[in-house]
Parts: structure tokens; sequence; C-alpha cells
């Protein structure tokens, strides 16, 4: 699943508030190095 098809199916669930800060959300992890139970917990309480 490429961004595009995930920023969708992140709409189609109406979690577009987490489809908006993904993007932004990916590039932090991959600065910091976070751990993926970091970002998806990252992108939960956002």
């Amino acid at each position: 699943m490429n961004l595009i098809e995930l920023d969708r199916a992140l709409r189609k669930l109406r979690l577009s508030g987490m489809a908006d800060v993904l993007e932004t959300r990916l590039r932090q992890a991959q600065t910091e190095h976070l751990a993926p139970l970091d970002l998806v917990s990252t992108l939960v309480n956002d």
C-alpha cells in the first residue's frame, strides 16, 4: 500500500485527522528513528 492508498483508507474509515498528519509523522519517524509502535502511538494521539 502506498501513501495515497493509505490516505484514502484512513479517510474512508473516518480517520481524516490521522490522514492529515500522516505524511508529517512519517517524516518525523524517519528523522527521529522512531520504532513502528511509537509512530502508531503518535498518530493515534494526534
